[in-house]
Formats: structure tokens, C-alpha cells, sequence
């Protein structure tokens, strides 16, 4: 049920683009050869180049898709790969520059691979133009104008490729502080960016992030407006002074365009989409670059923290950035651990003018109740084997365990002052922001999650005795509207009715991560069962534990449950399990089904019920994921007046049904089977039922 953005190749232009990939080479071998007949008595030394060149690469381009051929068809080791990004963390850590300088290499090499295809299509153009020029042939000509199409091809989608590695994604400043609002706050921010030629701009931001891009010469600061609230000048300058490393001293920046360029071939138009897409086909040096830097980013991402920290604490005092580091830490364990009664943004028939104040008083209170836990949680923080930050221990550390505080007492009264409306300005701000979609979103967020429980206390008033799968969206509006005591009342009323191991592993989930979420330990086991029985559960089930077990400094738990979840995550490649969200025209399906015949009327039931009249038609195909395991997947086509927010509803409610039964399934509407290359049509039997 994957949702896809923007504009996606269709089949026949991917292999279209396919066939271009390997053409260009072929192509530029075809008029050096044609070139060699028609010029060969004058220029036999440079077209004799051409041709030896263009057939190595040719041969480069076989050999290297064989290999990824075979590499795709191995099955990955997980502890192999876990060694080796240890083994490179270890490099890293010993010497950055060093490591930073081999992963130049294959930078520049990725630069010279682009230069050499710009200068093979050249090459190609300019052969060509000799050969026109020459009495032609029909065969030569035949041969020629292709090529050249091709080659021209081929530059444009370089040239693409070079603007893209060459440009920064702008960021539109809309959230702007003003200045003559917030002068203070601006004098502070220019005191870092002071050797730039032109003044920063800061913009607002959500939650507690504080952040520095870059756009036309002009430091964009973006800083969440709790953050902004409860520090203090110093401290937000030495937090300024941290950002600002990474800015000006981060080796990272081309390749991280590199990566997002790699990762997405996403241009302004249809256009750029396929000139990129159309050399991203050319897959040899991508693969290698593209392993490189998504390693790196792994490896390296903490160390270059540990910098900026460094850096920061030399240029605005060591004590200031600890006080701010401890204090976004507090403000991250009050958000991720808060179980008091909620204040809910969309409660109210209009956007509330006052949310920000109430939530940052609301803090307030509770951390003179929680403070002392809380900084004896941050005191025992286990560091983190792989992570974007280290571990707070580890920062502090660092930067010489300064003394540091988390009262929020500013010393300049003007800026004290200043920060007084901050809040208030904000909350303005989100007035503003959510003019046009607060009526909407509140439908989502706060109208429907209250008619479901509405729905659920009227029948279980009556004595309804609710399954599982019934109480699945109640569970859902209830963790939605944050009530917390309710939610783990319906998730054991949840396991208690559930007919099998499957359709309990949500609420498992789900109560595990409740009770997480109170610092009890009890929620790793139910976590653990979640993910064991339903693979679905089980990237989310790791994350929630190890996260937990770090933040708790359970040392042996931790390590404990690395093992089972590399475990766990090993067998689900072994036994293909992994696949069953994907879907590809490379799959192996077929029309025959593994399901009993009465199994598959009943789910055909329970989906044309579910789906009402929005439905047009229902297909089922078997996915074939090892010699052991078979996923059912089942194809779903709505009618055309069928709205998006209808569709996504349904394919919701559909899954909550699958997800709850032992067999193993796989969900995906029709536009994006066949988006990926798979026509039920052409598999006879596979149709269940269709409207007409």
C-alpha cells in the first residue's frame, strides 16, 4: 500500500530507458566503426581509441550487471554487515580526515565516470558529423543519426546529473521572525554568522530543533519555538556555534547531494525525471557510490557531532552548550514519555490562539515533579553503536563534563524580555499556518478518532463482544487522542479475544509501547512477542526496545535484544518474508492459488464489505518467496468516483483484516501494481470479482 509522489515512470518508458542505457555504448561503437570505414585513411589512431575504449566499456557495463545480477540473488548476511560497518566506524574513529579522504576517491571517481560519458557522447557527435560529411550509405546513415540521438541523450542526462550534484534545495524562508519584533534574538545569531556579507535570516520551527542552511549566501536558521522559549542567549549562541560547523566545516556536503540525488530522481519536470532516470540506468558506478556514502553517513554521522560539539564549546563556552544540550534532551524525554492528560491541538472548533503557552506551562510543571529522574536518566545513557548523534554522556564528555543548568534564568533583561512573547508570537504564527487546513485536519485528528470511541462505548453499553480486528481503529483513535489509562484496557481486551497470534500482535505492540512509554521495562517482552509474530511489527518493535534500553543504560537487556532482533530480522531474509511488501514484475507469481477455496471467499467477503461500493474489482495472485514460503497477494481496483481519502480508508481497514490472520498477505491497490510492472490481466484465473 505504498503511496508514490510526483511523477513515476510508466513501464514502457522504463524500458524504454533500459534500452537506451546499454544503446549509448553500442551506439558510439556503431559510428566509430562506420567512422573508421568512412575516415579511417585519415584519422586511424584517434577512431582506433574510440573504438577500444568504447568496447571496454561495453564489457564494463555486462560485467558489472551480472554482478549485481548475482549479488541481487544472495541473500544478505547481517552480521557480515554489521562487522564490516564497525570495522569502517573503527577507521573512522581513528583518523575522520583520513577516512573522509578514501571516500573522496570515490567521489572523484564518480565525478570522472560523469566526464567520461559527457566526453564518449562528444566523441560520438563529432565521428558522427565526419561521417555525414562523407558520401554516405544508407547503412551509414541508418547507423549514424540514431547514434547520434542516443549520444545527445546521453550528454543530457549528464549535464542533468551534474546540475543536480551542484545544487541545494532551497528553502523557502515563509516562517520568517522579523527583526524589529526580535532584535535581541538577531543580535545573537549575528554574532556567529558575523563573517557572512549578508545578515541571517531566522525562521520558525517545530518542537525543539534548532537548524542553519544555507540559500543564495543567507544563513536560514530554523529554531523549534519550545527551544527558543527556555534558553538562554549563551546558550543558544553556543548551540548557533554548533550548527555553524556543520555549515562551514562538514566534508560531507557534496556527498550528501550526491546520495539525495542517487536516492531520488525526482526533477522540476516529466523531463528532468526521465534525462535522470535515463543515466541512473547506467547503474555500474552508482551502486558503488551510492554504498559508499550511505556507510559513511552511517559511520561517521556522531564523530562529525562530536566535532561541531568541540568547536561550539571553544567559541561559546563549554557550560552553555552543556546547559543546552541537557535542556533539548529534557524536552525530548518530556516528548517522547509525557502520559499526563493530554492537551490536544484540534480539541477546539477553531485553531486555539494559545496552545504553544499552554503546552510550554504545561512542561514547566511537570518538570519540577520529573526533573531529578530525568537527569538521572541522562547521567547512566548508554552510547549508541550506530546513530546520528552520540550518546549525551558521550557529548558531554567530549567537551570536558562542564558544569552545567537547566533553570531558565536569562541575565540581559532586554532579551529576557524578548523571549517572553516568543511563545505567544507562535502561537500566531500556527493561526496563521493552519487558516486553511484546521477544519480539515481536525476532522482527522480529533472528529473521527471521537466518533470511533463514541462507536465503541454505545455497543459495548449494549454488551457487544468485540474481536480483535473490531477493536484495532479503537485502539487507534485511542492512542490518537492520548488516552492513556483506556489504551491498555482495550489492548488486553484486544489480546484476550484475538483468535491467534496474529491478530494479537498489534495490540502486543501496542500496549508494549504504552507501557515503554512509562518507563516499564514489562513493555520489552510484549514488544518482543509483536514483532516475533507478526513481521510487520518488527523494524518499529527494534527501534522502540533498543531505544528504550539505552535511554534506561540496560546494559544486558540491550545487547540482549540486539541479538534477537538481528536474529529475528536474518530469518525474515532467509525465508523472504522481507519481500512480501514489495511488489515487482521480477517476482515470482502466478495465478494458483495457496489458500483453501473457502478461505479465499471469505477474505473476498470481508474485502467487499469492507469496501462498500467504492470497490470495482478484486485480484489475487501467489508470490512465491522461497523454497518454503508463499505470500497471497491481493490487488484491489476502485471505482473511478472513488475519492483518495475513500481509497486509503479502505485499503486501511483491509489490511487492520489481513494483518490479523495467521496466513501470510500482501496489499496493494491496482494503479500501483501495475505501476510496477504487474498486470493481473495477464494471469487467467486471478480475478475473485469484479463489479461489472
Amino acid at each position: 500500500m505504498e503511496q508514490k509522489k510526483g511523477y513515476q515512470l510508466k513501464p514502457f518508458e522504463q524500458k524504454l530507458l533500459a534500452s537506451l542505457s546499454w544503446l549509448v555504448p553500442l551506439a558510439v561503437t556503431l559510428v566509430a566503426m562506420t567512422a573508421m570505414t568512412k575516415l579511417g585513411g585519415m584519422y586511424p589512431m584517434p577512431l582506433g581509441i574510440a573504438l577500444g575504449v568504447t568496447l571496454l566499456q561495453i564489457a564494463l557495463y555486462v560485467g558489472a550487471t551480472f554482478g549485481l545480477l548475482a549479488q541481487a540473488r544472495k541473500k544478505p548476511k547481517l552480521d557480515q554487515l554489521l562487522a564490516e560497518a564497525l570495522q569502517h566506524k573503527e577507521k573512522a574513529k581513528e583518523n575522520l580526515d583520513r577516512y573522509y579522504v578514501s571516500l573522496r576517491r570515490k567521489q572523484y571517481a564518480f565525478y570522472a565516470w560523469i566526464a567520461f560519458q559527457i566526453a564518449l557522447s562528444l566523441l560520438s557527435v563529432f565521428l558522427a558529423e565526419g561521417v555525414l560529411k562523407s558520401d554516405l550509405t544508407v547503412a551509414a546513415m541508418l547507423i549514424t543519426i540514431p547514434a547520434i540521438l542516443l549520444s545527445l541523450f546521453t550528454l543530457c542526462s549528464m549535464l542533468t546529473w551534474c546540475m543536480g550534484i551542484g545544487h541545494t534545495p532551497a528553502r523557502r524562508p515563509d516562517y520568517t521572525l522579523k527583526r524589529e519584533q526580535f532584535p535581541e534574538l538577531y543580535r545573537v545569531a549575528e554574532e556567529v554568522f558575523a563573517d557572512d556579507k549578508r545578515s541571517p535570516i531566522l525562521l520558525w520551527g517545530d518542537g525543539i530543533n534548532i537548524g542553519v542552511a544555507y540559500e543564495n549566501g543567507v544563513a536560514l536558521i530554523r529554531i523549534g519555538a519550545f527551544a527558543l522559549s527556555w534558553l538562554t542567549s549563551e546558550e543558544l549562541r553556543a548551540v548557533l556555534w554548533h550548527e555553524r560547523y556543520h555549515v562551514d566545516m562538514d566534508a560531507t556536503g557534496a556527498e550528501a547531494r550526491i546520495h539525495r540525488l542517487l536516492n531520488s530522481a525526482a526533477g522540476p519536470s516529466k523531463v528532468a525525471t526521465i534525462l535522470v532516470t535515463g543515466n541512473a540506468l547506467l547503474i555500474m558506478p552508482i551502486v558503488r557510490v551510492g554504498k559508499a556514502l550511505t556507510l559513511s553517513k552511517t559511520v561517521t554521522s556522531a564523530l562529525v557531532e562530536t566535532r561541531a560539539d568541540r568547536y561550539a564549546a571553544e567559541r561559546g563556552g563549554a557550560s552553555a552548550l552543556a546547559s543546552a544540550l541537557v535542556k533539548l534532551r529534557l524536552l525530548c524525554l518530556y516528548q517522547d514519555h509525557d502520559t499526563d492528560e493530554p492537551i490536544l491541538y484540534y480539541a477546539s472548533e477553531t485553531a486555539p490562539t494559545d496552545w504553544t503557552q499552554r503546552m510550554l506551562q504545561r512542561f514547566y510543571t511537570v518538570l519540577e515533579e520529573r526533573k531529578a529522574f530525568w537527569l538521572s536518566l541522562i547521567e547512566k545513557e548508554l552510547p549508541k553503536r550506530f546513530g546520528s548523534h552520540p550518546s549525551l554522556p558521550e557529548r558531554l564528555d567530549e567537551i570536558g563534563n562542564p558544569p552545567y543548568t537547566v533553570d531558565a534564568v536569562e541575565p540581559d533583561p532586554a532579551y529576557a524580555a524578548e523571549r517572553e512573547t516568543i511563545a505567544a508570537a507562535f502561537d500566531r504564527f500556527l493561526v496563521r499556518k493552519n487558516a486553511d487546513t484546521y477544519a480539515s485536519n481536525r476532522q482527522i485528528a480529533y472528529l473521527r478518532p471521537m466518533q470511533t470511541m463514541e462507536y465503541y462505548t454505545a455497543r459495548d453499553a449494549e454488551g457487544h463482544a468485540f474481536t480483535a480486528n473490531e477493536l484495532r481503529p479503537v485502539i487507534e483513535a485511542c492512542r490518537t487522542l492520548e488516552r492513556h489509562e483506556l489504551l491498555l484496557t482495550l489492548c488486553d481486551q484486544a489480546i484476550a479475544a484475538a483468535q491467534n497470534e496474529s491478530a494479537a500482535a498489534f495490540a502486543k505492540m501496542t500496549k508494549g509501547q504504552a507501557l515503554l512509554r512509562r518507563f516499564d521495562a514489562s513493555g520489552i517482552e510484549l514488544i518482543r512477542q509483536a514483532a516475533a509474530e507478526n513481521y510487520n511489527f518488527a523494524e518499529q518493535a527494534n527501534d522502540a526496545v533498543l531505544t528504550f534500553c539505552i535511554e534506561m543504560g540496560m546494559e544486558e537487556a540491550l545487547e540482549e535484544n540486539r541479538a534477537f532482533f538481528l536474529s529475528l530480522a536474518q530469518s525474515m531474509i532467509d525465508d523472504g518474508s522481507r519481500e512480501a511488501g514489495t511488489l515487482s514484475k521480477r517476482d515470482k507469481l502466478t495465478a494458483v492459488p495457496v489458500l483453501a477455496r473457502e478461505t479465499l471467499d471469505k477474505d473476498v467477503a470481508a474485502i467487499r464489505e469492507i469496501c462498500g461500493e467504492r470497490l470495482l474489482c478484486i485480484y489475487c495472485l501467489t508470490k512465491n518467496l522461497s523454497d518454503s514460503l508463499s505470500s497471497t497477494v491481493f490487488l484491489i481496483g476502485f471505482t473511478p468516483d472513488a475519492e483518495e481519502d475513500e481509497k486509503n480508508e479502505c485499503l486501511e481497514r483491509v489490511f487492520y483484516y489481513l494483518d490479523s490472520r495467521e496466513e501470510q498477505y500482501s496489499l496493494f491497490d491496482l494503479p500501483y501494481a501495475k505501476s510496477c510492472g504487474v498486470d493481473p490481466e495477464k494471469f487467467p484465473g486471478a480475478k475473485l470479482y469484479s463489479k461489472e
